[in-house]
């Protein structure tokens, strides 16, 4: 059954509200990630998984104006949210990136995905441990790994996060997906303005690709 993709996105951020709205090149970051994950063959779905309060609400006009399937939940507790998007959409499998990753590897996606249905696993990525670029991310799982983890997470950090419920317990089966080099202290992700000035150079280095 193909995957659901869900990106995790909000334009509340602390250290750099607004991020995902940032544009290079004349196009928002959140437009240039869907861009690139629309090119993933392997998925039944892309939706963005937003916050349900009023500061978020300029975030889903910018959805609808794109044409994006989106899901609004709690904005603290990311967990439920994606519980809740996951029972809506029907999803089996699910796909978790964040919003603020514009380089994300569509190959690393799919590698991803390839090796989750290999094995039957309940979880796969590329962050256990980590040894590709901060940025790079994936994460895919069984929707009966997420309601367990939905049922039986605890802390504020499990629900926040997603996924570290399924990663510590034992029970679920889990696989790696290893970088060649270990690359795991290059940040491509955005969590500063600093790191949009980043962002831009490569863009700029790399144009028009």
């Amino acid at each position: 059954m193909k995957p659901i993709l869900f990106v995790q996105a909000r334009i509340t951020s602390k250290r750099f509200p607004k991020k995902i709205l940032s544009k290079i090149g004349g196009l928002t970051l959140l437009e240039i990630l869907l861009k690139k994950l629309k090119k993933i063959k392997n998925i039944k779905k892309i939706v963005v998984v937003i916050p349900d309060n009023k500061k978020n609400d300029l975030l889903q006009k910018k959805l609808k104006k794109l044409k994006i399937a989106f899901f609004r939940g709690s904005e603290k507790n990311v967990l439920e949210r994606f519980y809740f998007a996951a029972v809506k959409f029907k999803a089996k499998n699910i796909i978790r990136i964040t919003a603020d990753c514009p380089l994300i590897d569509i190959k690393i996606i799919n590698k991803t995905i390839k090796r989750f249905f290999s094995g039957d696993y309940d979880y796969a990525t590329n962050t256990m441990p980590p040894t590709f670029p901060d940025g790079l991310d994936c994460e895919i799982f069984k929707f009966s790994a997420l309601e367990e983890s939905w049922r039986k997470a605890k802390t504020s950090h499990q629900k926040e996060h997603v996924t570290p419920y399924i990663r510590k317990m034992k029970k679920f089966k889990k696989v790696n997906i290893l970088n060649k080099f270990n690359q795991k202290k290059i940040r491509l992700t955005i969590d500063w303005k600093k790191d949009l000035v980043l962002i831009k150079k490569i863009f700029r280095h790399f144009k028009p690709k």
